[in-house]
């Protein structure tokens, strides 16, 4: 088998609209021990190697882009319509508070009310008189 070039295997994937990354696909077979190799035994055709990473990608989220800087996205989110859009590292979206800090405000009371101890039962009796001892 004749390994394809760079611009040989992005036609390919523009051609058949993959959604594989022609770099990171080219490194890894050719860093493979020796080239071109899948576990082992040698590649046979590179376009049937192409179109299973697209499946497998695709089963994974390994190639979206983020849709604000064009990296590869790895967080999916749904916008108001359902349509999903995807995010990477850096644009990971912060999760939202569910109360508003004014409504937590009005619920919740200012300060910690304690309940009051009653000294007169027999527990902190006992207790008062091991301090003294």
């Amino acid at each position: 088998m004749q390994p394809p070039t760079l611009d040989q295997l992005e036609a390919y994937i523009k051609l058949r609209n993959l959604s594989v990354n022609p770099r990171k696909f080219l490194m890894h077979y050719e860093d493979s021990e020796p080239p071109w190799t899948n576990n082992g035994k040698p590649v046979k055709n590179w376009k049937l190697t192409a179109q299973s990473w697209h499946y497998n990608n695709m089963s994974r989220a390994d190639t979206h882009i983020c849709s604000m800087c064009k990296n590869y996205g790895v967080y999916v989110y749904k916008d108001a319509t359902g349509q999903a859009y995807w995010r990477c590292v850096d644009h990971k979206l912060k999760h939202k508070t569910f109360v508003s800090k004014e409504t937590a405000d009005k619920a919740l009371p200012k300060t910690i009310k304690l309940h009051k101890v009653n000294k007169n039962n027999e527990r902190n009796r006992q207790l008062n008189a091991l301090k003294e001892k």
